[in-house]
C-alpha cells in the first residue's frame, strides 16, 4: 500500500526542486508544482493561500494546518532569514526553528 503524502513533505518537496517564491507587498507569489501561482499570505499566524487546496478544503490558517504552498514559503524563510542579525530589544523570543511571518 502506497503511504500517503503529507502537505508539509510535499511543501518540502517543492523547497528542495527549487521552487519559486517571490516577495511581494502583501505576502509571497510562489509557483506550485503545475507551474500555476499562488499568493501565500501570513498575518498573526495565520496563514492563507489562493491555491484550491486552501480555499476550498479548508486547509491553510492556523500553522498545523496549512498547505503545500504555506509550508514552502515557511521553508523558504528559514533559510532566506539571517542568523548573524543583530537583536535589539524590542525583537520577540522565538522557539528553535519556529518561523515567525
Amino acid at each position: 500500500m502506497k503511504q500517503k503524502i503529507t502537505r508539509q513533505e510535499r511543501g518540502l518537496e517543492l523547497f528542495r526542486s527549487g521552487a519559486t517564491v517571490k516577495k511581494t507587498e502583501d505576502g509571497y507569489l510562489v509557483t506550485g508544482s503545475n507551474g500555476n501561482e499562488y499568493e501565500v499570505r501570513c498575518d498573526y499566524d495565520q496563514w492563507t493561500c489562493s491555491c484550491p487546496d486552501a480555499t476550498y478544503r479548508g486547509h491553510g490558517g492556523s500553522a498545523t494546518d496549512l498547505c503545500k504552498h504555506a509550508y514552502l514559503v515557511k521553508y523558504w524563510l528559514e533559510t532566506s532569514v539571517p542568523t548573524s542579525a543583530p537583536i535589539d530589544k524590542h525583537d520577540i523570543h522565538l522557539k528553535p526553528q519556529m518561523v515567525v511571518c
